[in-house]
């Protein structure tokens, strides 16, 4: 059993069915996202705690400069 609530998570069970409980959890999220995102969320969760802050940092970094150029009325090139 794979439960997951708010960023906790509980798995429970013998491997072949928590493995099989995670195929079909991943098949479903293919209806409902792309495969480009679903392959950066499985590519997240190999990252360390480090790794997770730089990209975060990042991320928030691109996203103020989207913003401020946005604001100030430039185009990126």
């Amino acid at each position: 059993m794979i439960k997951c609530n708010k960023g906790q998570v509980e798995i429970v069970g013998k491997g072949n069915n928590i493995l099989t409980e995670y195929t079909v959890l991943t098949k479903n999220l293919k209806d409902h996202f792309s495969e480009e995102i679903l392959r950066e969320a499985f590519e997240l969760a190999f990252m360390s705690e480090e790794e997770l802050d730089k990209k975060l940092e990042e991320v928030k970094r691109e996203l103020f400069d989207t913003l401020f150029n946005k604001i100030l009325g430039r185009q990126e090139d």
